[in-house]
């Protein structure tokens, strides 16, 4: 029945698949090929934010919830996917209630996955802004330190320290 309810489509490079803010009207399953996963970023325009390969699937919270795109996807190379319409989806669904279930999981493993790649690159993150605020912290000292020492250099050079008894110099310092 699944099956049957799957329709063959091929996409050129570049041509786009979902299209970020459409309605999720159907899921589509990668055959063959690889897509690239973009999101728009008001200030910075385009950003690509994912890979997709054989296997992955397309559109299924869109498909499962009725929530707009969440993302474009478009072809990076020739990509053939098995498409499955919403209405064919709902009437499998009723028929086959794991069907659900087993799309949830495979998302459930993605969401996981980014999940970690996040907390990696918070940690990174983390770990570069300790980095720059102690450079930063020397870099202040050395300056301070620097200010200081060019405070002291002009005082001892100039014509009033220099008119200075010894004896005064050393009551001074």
């Amino acid at each position: 029945a699944l099956l049957d309810a799957l329709t063959i489509v091929v996409y050129d490079p570049h041509e786009i698949i979902v299209l970020e803010g459409d309605p999720g009207d159907a899921l589509y399953i990668i055959e063959s090929g690889k897509a690239f996963v973009w999101n728009e970023d008001k200030k910075n325009g385009r950003k690509r934010i994912g890979e997709l390969l054989a296997g992955d699937i397309i559109g299924e919270l869109a498909l499962l919830t009725g929530a707009a795109r969440a993302a474009t996807v478009s072809a990076a190379t020739a990509v053939t996917v098995l498409q499955l319409r919403r209405k064919d989806f709902e009437g499998l669904s009723q028929i086959y209630p794991t069907l659900s279930g087993s799309i949830l999981s495979k998302n459930y493993k993605r969401l996981t996955n980014s999940y970690h790649q996040l907390a990696e690159r918070n940690e990174q993150l983390k770990a570069s802004n300790y980095a720059q605020v102690e450079l930063g912290t020397i870099f202040i000292c050395v300056v301070l330190l620097m200010s200081v020492y060019s405070f002291v250099l002009s005082y001892f050079k100039s014509d009033l320290f220099l008119a200075l008894s010894f004896a005064e110099t050393i009551k001074f310092v």
